[in-house]
């Protein structure tokens, strides 16, 4: 696994042994921050279910100012931190070991201009999490979600102001990006 652009492109990251989770692969990823961007000119990222952290700083390089990055998995949280110090970002994340029910809440005060879902699939949470999101005034105007599933997913074309305005299938997985509309 890699950093596919930006500053710290074609740095190598360390993933987490083992299947406990699903490291969003270079063309996935490439893909997603093609379709978003590819570049920021600053904001606030959160990466909820952040595995190796490989899409938060994937985000930094691309200009994306700083990065929650949150997951459950003591081991998980462990590579990420290992990754942020490969890439001298400890001064642009923070890094939170606790479930998304807990995390949320203490980032209230926060607006994020790209939110990245990617649960174990089994959880069904993508539309709480959006809804929680909007009804905190977590976003920004010009926010993006970005929800990765099973394939046989289907997420709604609209939760709350977000619409989806992209869906993708890449072998297992699918893509959904959301991004907000005025009402």
């Amino acid at each position: 696994m890699r950093v596919c652009a930006g500053k710290h492109g074609s740095r190598r990251l360390e993933s987490l042994k083992g299947d406990l989770t699903r490291p969003t692969g270079d063309k996935v990823k490439e893909a997603i921050f093609s379709s978003i961007g590819p570049y920021f000119d600053g904001g606030v990222m959160l990466d909820l279910f952040g595995g190796s952290g490989g899409m938060a700083l994937e985000a930094i390089s691309r200009g994306m100012d700083y990065a929650f990055i949150c997951d459950k998995n003591k081991a998980a949280i462990q590579v990420i931190k290992k990754n942020i110090e490969i890439l001298h970002e400890q001064a642009n994340t923070s890094v939170m070991q606790a479930d998304y029910h807990k995390v949320l809440p203490c980032l209230k005060n926060e607006r994020f201009r790209l939110v990245y879902l990617d649960p174990p699939y089994a959880m069904h949470v993508y539309e709480e999490i959006m809804k929680y999101l909007q009804e905190n005034k977590m976003l920004t105007d010009d926010a993006y979600v970005i929800c990765e599933s099973d394939s046989k997913v289907d997420l709604p074309v609209r939760i709350g102001t977000l619409e989806k305005y992209k869906e993708k299938v890449y072998g297992k997985s699918k893509i959904h990006m959301y991004k907000g509309v005025s009402e």
